[in-house]
This record gives structure tokens, sequence and C-alpha cells, in this order.
């Protein structure tokens, strides 16, 4: 079995919205380094959707330039998370 990228405790999620109680590990509390570069790069164009945005930062990140930009966080503690930052 692998790994889970949710860090070694032992406390298991009986829900996806229990990994939204405390910070993601994926939330290192700026871009992450590829999506940033991706962005600063001009990469993106049109509409863009962030399936599974998680709090949404990476969404702001592409409507920054005035892209169409989509959060779909998929779960309800993301959701509450995601609308205090649009």
């Amino acid at each position: 079995m692998a790994a889970s990228p949710h860090g070694s405790s032992t406390a298991t999620a009986r829900s996806p919205d229990d990994l939204y109680v405390a910070p993601s590990p994926c939330d290192i509390g700026r871009h992450q380094p590829v999506f940033a570069a991706l962005a600063a790069s001009g990469a993106f164009r049109g509409h863009v959707l962030d399936a599974g945005c998680g709090t949404g930062e990476h969404t702001l990140l592409a409507a920054r330039p005035g892209l169409d930009a989509t959060a779909e966080p998929g779960h309800a503690e993301a959701w509450l998370i995601t609308a205090t930052r649009t």
C-alpha cells in the first residue's frame, strides 16, 4: 500500500471534508512552484477550470491577469475556505 500524501497521522479521515479541518499538507503558504511558473509564463488562456481546487489559491492566481477562472473544490469544508478567499 502506498504512503498517504497527507502525512503519517494515525487518525483516519471519515470523509474528504475531514482533510480540511486542519491545513492540508498541499497548502504550503504560497502557490505551488510549478503552477506559479506556468501562470508567469502566460500558459493559461481562455477559461480555467480548477477541478479539485482545494482552497482556491491557484484559481485566484489564474484569475489575476483577467482570465475567467472557476474553482470547483468538491467538498463542503473546501467550499467554505474557498468562499472566504474570493
